[in-house]
């Protein structure tokens, strides 16, 4: 097992005491998001080759600092170099259910919010205190690029708990009818098997590959219009997972074409 050698900081300011179990849940859920950020760049036999574990608690309020370890032949440069990029992650992340930013690409939405909401909550109606994470470079400089305060962290919670609580579970298969999809990335090729990408806001915030049931769908969808960006289509579509993913929405019958041209 390799160990790297940049590690992550988890600080908690806290005013009263915190239970061990929420302390723990925090780190646990850092460790998780960890296996989760990698996931979109691992492949499906390296996944869960690259983990986080905690290498030394110190004085302070409550101070962990935990890094990557690297198991099997997953390049060890490789890893370190998602350090920094995992704190810039987990920023975008906060920031997203902050409002403060865009959605970032997510592995597990499910998974990613209860872990961020486990990570924020030693924070909440604990006045005055603060969640900070950052980077410690090998030359042992913190570099906070994450500060959350009561206030942020009871937002953040509401925010897990109410968009978890309106996701439908998506399941292998499922078929969804009469949903707006609209074009994210297309190809002009009729028989291309990647190309298509799309988004259908009432299923996932995702960009997700799209098949077609037939050719002249593709065609109603695609080929026959100059501008396919400019149009939304009704459809029914069935779902396919990968990993928990959405990974491909298959185009089973075209209702009607919207036109969504903007005005000139």
């Amino acid at each position: 097992m390799e160990e790297a050698s940049e590690k992550l900081r988890y600080e908690l300011k806290n005013v009263r005491p915190i239970t061990a179990e929420m302390y723990a849940q925090g780190l646990m859920s850092i460790a998780d998001e960890y296996e989760q950020y990698m996931a979109l760049y691992l492949s499906k036999a390296e996944y869960g080759a690259a983990k986080m574990m905690v290498s030394s608690v110190k004085n302070g309020s409550i101070i962990s600092d935990i890094q990557p370890f690297i198991a099997g032949t997953l390049p060890l440069m490789e890893a370190l170099k998602h350090v920094k990029d995992y704190a810039s992650y987990l920023k975008a992340v906060i920031d997203w259910t902050l409002g403060l930013g865009a959605r970032p690409e997510i592995a597990d939405e499910r998974k990613t919010l209860k872990n961020i909401s486990n990570i924020v909550k030693p924070s909440v109606h604990d006045q005055g205190s603060q969640v900070n994470i950052g980077t410690i470079t090998v030359h042992g400089d913190v570099n906070f690029n994450v500060s959350v305060t009561e206030q942020q962290a009871r937002h953040i919670v509401g925010f897990a708990r109410a968009r978890t609580e309106s996701m439908k579970e998506i399941k292998p298969g499922d078929v969804y009818e009469n949903v707006v999809l609209y074009w994210d990335q297309t190809s002009r090729r009729l028989n291309a098997k990647i190309g298509d990408k799309g988004k259908i806001d009432s299923i996932s915030d995702a960009s997700v590959r799209v098949n077609f049931a037939d050719e002249e769908t593709k065609k109603q969808m695609v080929l026959t219009h100059e501008n396919p960006y400019h149009h939304a289509y009704l459809v029914d579509v069935t779902v396919q997972t990968a990993a928990g993913r959405i990974a491909l929405y298959t185009v089973t019958r075209l209702i009607e074409v919207i036109d969504m041209e903007p005005d000139t």
